[in-house]
């Protein structure tokens, strides 16, 4: 905790040496586009200069509507957010959408949070509405309402922050015709997957972040055994020690499936023919990559927004399946897993059809991405 704590701290000297980097630039700064958390304290650096702020959110709409949201909410004593609570975004309607439940939103806001998070995210979310705008990672074929929320409800954006939707901000290899894995050098598990049948594997990553425990592991591991699915697994910093004893060897010998211990390419991986599935965290970028290579989702979310974001891949968007934890221990059990695999490999006509359809969208707004980043700074610099 105190590692996080540090690193959200504000450090004057950080103010002064923005001011001093932008007042010696030659030619003039004319703009500063700072994160939505870390990088707050910059506005008092763009008013004393009287250059616009923009803001750059990297994560989805609906969590962007959510963190102006909460000034609202503070205005109208509904912070912190009780366990179990159901918090409906003003104008995000659907019923895939809403109502969120306590631990689909930002975590910082549930009362179980210590303080000084909870402060430290209600101050930066209130500090949002004095950005001169606001870009988010995220594009209106698959966001529609919150981008409308975030544009035009008054209770979300009371100060009428410009907004404009720039995603999939991906590499263009993202985006290629071609398969991806077509020309590359191959690594060991790309080698591995040119021998596995097409749309047969499950990629399992969980970004470099989230981390599962021994007995999720184990249970993650017992359901592909019992799905009787291939599959390719990146396992990092000694978690394959927690998988169950002979599990490697079986799927070795069987040639089933494959662990990474330490990097996986996860563009060519998603881009490769045998890759029918992938499960993750539901991290934002994980999600927008799956979805930009029109793989189908099994969700398996550890906390907060990424809860909200399986929503949108399940319950809105229809790409996924989703994996519910059962019981007062916390965890997937085994049959969930097995069950979701069975799902995406054998019986994924209509996610796989549904997922090809979203990436034509996201590439789609990819090539309009640079057009309208340029044009949103224009208008932000041409204001009043």
């Amino acid at each position: 905790m105190q590692v996080i704590l540090w690193s959200f701290r504000f450090h004057p000297e950080d103010g002064v040496e923005l001011k001093e980097l932008i007042s010696a630039a030659n030619p003039p700064i004319s703009c500063i586009i700072t994160d939505n958390l870390l990088a707050s304290w910059a506005q008092d650096v763009a008013d004393e200069l009287n250059i616009p702020r923009i803001i750059f959110y990297p994560s989805p709409g609906m969590a962007l509507a959510f963190h102006f949201y909460v000034k609202s909410m503070l205005h109208e004593n509904k912070l912190p957010v009780r366990a179990q609570e159901l918090v409906r975004i003003p104008g995000i309607d659907s019923a895939g959408l809403s109502p969120l439940s306590s631990d689909q939103v930002s975590s910082p806001v549930i009362e179980t949070i210590p303080d000084v998070m909870r402060y430290f995210y209600v101050t930066n979310a209130l500090r949002a509405h004095e950005a001169a705008g606001v870009m988010c990672n995220t594009f209106a074929a698959i966001e529609e309402e919150a981008c409308i929320a975030v544009s035009e409800n008054a209770m979300i954006n009371p100060n009428k922050v410009p907004f404009m939707d720039i995603g999939p901000l991906l590499p263009d290899p993202y985006f290629a015709d071609d398969d991806a894995c077509e020309h590359c050098d191959k690594v060991e598990c790309l080698a591995w997957l040119d021998e596995q049948p097409t749309a047969s594997v499950v990629y399992i990553s969980f970004g470099s972040f989230a981390r599962a425990n021994r007995e999720q592991i184990e249970e993650l591991a017992f359901g592909l055994e019992a799905s009787e699915k291939r599959f390719l697994w990146v396992l990092h910093n000694g978690a394959e020690e927690f998988l169950p004893e002979g599990f490697l060897e079986r799927a070795t010998t069987n040639k089933t499936g494959m662990v990474v211990t330490k990097w996986a390419p996860q563009l060519l991986v998603l881009s490769h023919r045998a890759v029918g599935g992938f499960m993750t965290h539901c991290g934002w970028n994980s999600t927008m990559e799956s979805l930009s290579r029109g793989v189908p989702i099994i969700t398996m979310p550890f906390y907060g927004e990424q809860r909200g974001n399986a929503r949108i891949i399940v319950e809105h968007l229809g790409i996924g399946v989703g994996l519910a934890k059962d019981g007062e221990d916390g965890l997937i059990p085994r049959i969930a897993f097995e069950r979701a695999f069975r799902a995406v490999i054998d019986e994924g006509e209509l996610v796989r059809s549904k997922a090809a359809q979203v990436k034509e969208t996201a590439r789609a707004a990819f090539k309009e991405s640079p057009r309208k980043i340029k044009g949103f700074i224009h208008k932000v610099l041409h204001a009043g």
